[in-house]
């Protein structure tokens, strides 16, 4: 519960990965029937489960918008806040739509930290998956009402009992099993049973007793950021205590500003903003950080007194936090010497051991190698073997239209761990591309990256006379493996050999006269023999020759491919020493790209 408290008690805590500040009055609480004297207002309903498991076609039914299939690929990919009148007139719920995919955990968790209930969407043809085991632990953890819509009933083959014991699984003690968590069979894109959740959503938030005071200066928290061409620095922020009028000032973290303009989620400009009530915040001075609380400032001289004391805490913090990773990781090289020198002591002794018996095999390949060169059989072997190549480096620019699509960038590259090439961040922000990121991205030969935004028609320009190159994409996963071709770009291709025919010498014939030649008289034994393709001959495993066939004959004709099973005689274009027994083998070659390692 958000209160309205002196602007001089600041207290940061942390939530995961997400800063939220909070501000506490310590020295006089307010009374439970102080708190139960406040009006009640609109329940926050935070919408969760896993990617296409239908929850923003749900609320696409309760207001009659189509936003599911203007997202890119179907999924959501940002914090959608909007408020839904119901049917009698009276009540009005305050929906929270959060991404299901794997890289927006971070939104995920700074939509259950503002919410009344937590909805989870469970499709009844997947079943319980990733994304809704982690909404089910975010929920458990801030200790949020949780109702259940098992969604897509409607389909041939959704099996709500199997989908329900996997929710018993997971520790969701649903009603109909002796627990409290309502679960309701809905259809989303029919609308099946959407007036049932919706009496079960007010059911559960009347419990929770939501009220606030609306005469309090306001406050609230930071959902989404990002820069609106024509407005400017544009914060998604829904108000949880007083009321927000146009013209306020109000901070949030490390940045200040004024209330130019507040719009609702369909661009509607608002004069006041009540509690529970979701807006679009105009005139920041700066883009503040998702996931921090705002608060009303009386003056211009008090928020600056607030930012200069969150800034200052905030490098105390950040300080006090270096000071101890360094400690740790002086820690950490400590013991990794002492692990290090006893894993050397073991290694030496091994090696010691097997360096007599390595050194015969290795003069072996040696000879073998220097065999194959002579002829030009420098197979994809010897290429493979030169090891993982470290010196290759893929610099970008993350370009992203809000801090979200951002922070779900940086996530997934943080985990890559290939090191064939390294992929390397020099620079990210907010917003169209401009003229500074194409300057930074020729500077370090980085490649720019931008998820939800593009560049216009000059900057395109700009960009092409630098030789920089821009990727965009509406999807996450899309854009992650452009990036991931970029990188396996920088790779040196390696040659796949296959074989195709194989032939044994049976008998050597030398013609005399006009047509002098050296004629080898074969038995294909597996495969075919093309006289287009190139050839090798072997002897006991070792390669002599390396080339192509002049002529390939069945008796007198002259022919191009020979089947196995089938006797010919065959000439190469160079004098060639074989020998009954030898092997005659018909083979292909391409160039492989090798492949990097990344989960995306």
């Amino acid at each position: 519960l958000f209160l309205f408290l002196p602007m001089d008690l600041l207290v940061i805590l942390r939530f995961g990965d997400v800063d939220l500040f909070f501000f506490f009055f310590f020295l006089c609480r307010l009374t439970e029937e102080q708190r139960a004297s406040f009006p009640l207002r609109s329940p926050i309903v935070t919408i969760m489960g896993h990617v296409d498991h239908g929850k923003t076609t749900l609320l696409d039914f309760l207001r009659n918008t189509s936003v599911a299939a203007g997202e890119a690929g179907g999924i959501t990919q940002h914090i959608g806040a909007f408020s839904v009148p119901l049917a009698n007139g009276k009540d009005t719920i305050t929906f929270l739509d959060t991404p299901g995919h794997a890289a927006f955990t971070a939104m995920r968790s700074r939509g259950t930290q503002a919410t009344d209930v937590v909805v989870l969407v469970v499709a009844a043809d997947d079943g319980v998956m990733a994304q809704s085991v982690e909404s089910i632990e975010l929920a458990q953890q801030a200790n949020v009402p949780m109702v259940v819509a098992i969604n897509k009933c409607d389909l041939p083959h959704a099996d709500v009992e199997r989908t329900k014991m996997g929710l018993l699984q997971k520790g969701v003690q649903l009603e109909e099993f002796g627990g409290d968590v309502i679960a309701v069979e809905v259809s989303g894109l029919k609308g099946t049973n959407v007036n049932e959740l919706l009496d079960s959503i007010l059911v559960t938030a009347e419990l929770a007793d939501c009220r606030s005071d609306p005469k309090a200066p306001a406050q609230g928290v930071i959902l989404e950021t990002r820069s609106r061409q024509g407005l400017g620095f544009v914060a998604t922020a829904l108000v949880l205590q007083g009321t927000l009028q146009a013209g306020a000032r109000i901070v949030a973290g490390g940045v200040h500003g004024r209330v130019r303009t507040m719009l609702d989620h369909t661009d509607k400009k608002l004069c006041a903003a009540p509690p529970a009530t979701p807006v679009q915040i105009v005139g920041w001075s700066a883009l503040p950080q998702a996931g921090d609380a705002f608060v009303e400032a009386k003056s211009e001289s008090e928020a600056n007194s607030i930012v200069k004391t969150h800034l200052k805490r905030t490098q105390d913090a950040a300080v006090l936090a270096a000071k101890q990773t360094v400690d740790e990781r002086r820690a950490r090289v400590r013991d990794l010497v002492v692990q290090d020198q006893e894993r050397r002591k073991v290694v030496e002794e091994k090696y010691k051991e097997k360096l007599e018996k390595n050194r015969h095999l290795e003069k072996a390949y040696r000879h073998e190698l220097f065999k194959a060169k002579q002829v030009g059989n420098i197979e994809s072997q010897s290429v493979m073997e030169a090891g993982p190549v470290s010196d290759h480096c893929l610099s970008v620019v993350l370009k992203g239209d809000v801090q979200g699509a951002i922070d779900a960038l940086r996530h997934c590259i943080a985990k890559y761990c290939d090191p064939l090439v390294k992929l390397k961040v020099v620079h990210q922000s907010i917003g169209l591309v401009n003229e500074s990121d194409i300057d930074i991205a020729r500077s370090f030969n980085a490649m720019i990256f931008g998820l939800n935004t593009h560049c216009n028609n000059r900057m395109g320009k700009l960009a092409k006379e630098h030789g920089v190159k821009i990727v965009s994409h509406r999807i996450i996963y899309k854009l992650l493996d452009f990036m991931k071709d970029e990188m396996e770009n920088l790779l040196p291709c390696t040659v796949q050999r296959t074989s195709t025919g194989r032939a044994e010498i049976k008998a050597v014939f030398n013609l005399t006269g006009r047509f002098a030649a050296k004629v080898a008289g074969c038995v294909v034994v597996n495969g075919l023999l093309n006289q287009a393709e190139r050839v090798c001959v072997k002897r006991k495993n070792t390669i002599i020759y390396e080339g192509k066939m002049s002529s390939l004959k069945q008796g007198k004709k002259s022919v191009h491919t020979v089947t196995k099973g089938a006797e010919c005689g065959l000439t190469f274009d160079e004098e060639v020493e074989f020998e009954v027994g030898d092997y005659i083998e018909c083979f292909t070659t391409k160039d492989v790209r090798e492949h990097v390692r990344w989960e995306v």
